[in-house]
């Protein structure tokens, strides 16, 4: 939804209602946030010059800071909004990327060809985690755009995460089920089924 909240506890305060869905959030050890929401929407802590407009902006899956005064941004689809993402797995797209945006100067494309890509983890190296959600694997891109797959064929879709103790919380956002991996498989059909259904 458009409201960003607090926890404490278990109680939670409101700190921003934004005028539209927020796709990815971010906060960094000083307090700093970074938002983006469904409407293009985007508040970050740096100017995001160079960035994609149009249905990218509309598509930010993630933010992370990079510890240095800049920020990781992914974007899942170049073509489908965030709240697509259905649609994007369906249609087999790779149009996602990862964005570096440094406190001073253009941003710049790190990866692309992304299969819905979400939750950038910046690492002291300068590389980056993320989940590959349509490609239902875990990839580490280094600050050059070289990417290695961490964790492949997961049995399910990965979206968030997070670091946890001396590791990683790693969530699904659906699982992967015979049906689906059928339907990705005969394209035909799954055209068929995207212009009617």
């Amino acid at each position: 939804g458009p409201t960003i909240r607090r926890f404490e506890g278990s109680e939670a305060a409101e700190v921003e209602n934004l005028a539209a869905p927020v796709t990815a959030f971010a906060v960094d050890a000083a307090g700093q946030r970074a938002w983006a929401t469904l409407d293009g929407g985007l508040s970050l802590p740096v100017t995001p010059r160079g960035l994609p407009e149009g249905a990218a902006r509309r598509c930010i899956t993630g933010i992370a800071f990079d510890g240095a005064g800049g920020v990781f941004l992914t974007i899942g689809s170049t073509t489908n909004a965030a709240d697509a993402w259905q649609k994007d797995l369906l249609e087999r797209q790779a149009t996602g990327s990862l964005w570096h945006i440094p406190p001073t100067g253009a941003a710049r494309q790190i990866a692309g060809g992304l299969a819905w890509p979400e939750a950038p983890l910046a690492l002291p190296d300068g590389s980056v985690i993320l989940s590959e959600c349509s490609a239902s694997q875990v990839l580490r891109i280094a600050a050059t755009g070289r990417s290695e797959t961490l964790i492949a064929n997961l049995p399910g879709y990965p979206a968030g995460l997070c670091r946890m103790g001396d590791g990683y919380a790693l969530c699904l956002k659906a699982p992967r089920n015979q049906l689906i991996e059928f339907i990705l498989r005969e394209r035909a059909f799954a055209a068929e089924m995207i212009a009617r259904v």
